[in-house]
């Protein structure tokens, strides 16, 4: 082998290493027990989704949630500044979903920054199945963002949040 081509294949071949090896860091989620959740966690969760639920039938919709003291200030800054956007998000769940009830919380994912908690829920039209309402919260349990997803029985919901995007997902 050639004196400028030895260089040239190992400085390639260190290239291809270094992008394998960092496009193979996934980010790790790991699916907390629910007999190991804290009972601090468990009951602000469960505080925070019930808010959540409420802000749905409120009529201030999503600024309901800016009289608590538990969001962050991402949260309060993406509800303030997408006032239009959650109110058509909550007319939109509100239309298409009906009431919605907590049935459980069913699962928690500790994430890099934050954990998870995923509840279970019953909306009141019997076209919409698979109802589940995500939150996160930060080390300070301050809530740090809230998802929801459904489907229905044609499978358009399937796979999307209802609601506007604010917070970055782990």
């Amino acid at each position: 082998m050639s004196k400028i081509l030895k260089p040239i294949i190992l400085k390639y071949l260190l290239l291809v290493f270094l992008v394998v090896i960092s496009c193979d860091r996934t980010k790790k989620s790991n699916v907390i027990p629910l007999d190991s959740i804290s009972k601090k966690l468990k009951e602000r969760g469960l505080l925070k989704a019930k808010d959540i639920l409420t802000s749905f039938n409120d009529e201030r919709g999503a600024a309901y949630l800016l009289t608590t003291d538990y969001i962050t200030p991402k949260i309060h800054g993406g509800i303030t500044s997408s006032t239009k956007s959650f109110e058509k998000s909550y007319l939109l769940i509100k239309v298409s979903l009906g009431d919605l009830s907590l049935l459980e919380l069913y699962k928690v994912v500790q994430k890099e920054y934050v954990k998870t908690m995923y509840y279970k829920l019953k909306s009141s039209n019997d076209f919409i199945h698979d109802v589940n309402l995500l939150i996160d919260f930060n080390e300070d349990y301050k809530l740090a963002g809230y998802y929801l997803y459904a489907l229905d029985d044609d499978g358009l919901l399937k796979g999307k949040n209802l609601l506007p995007e604010i917070t970055l997902r782990y």
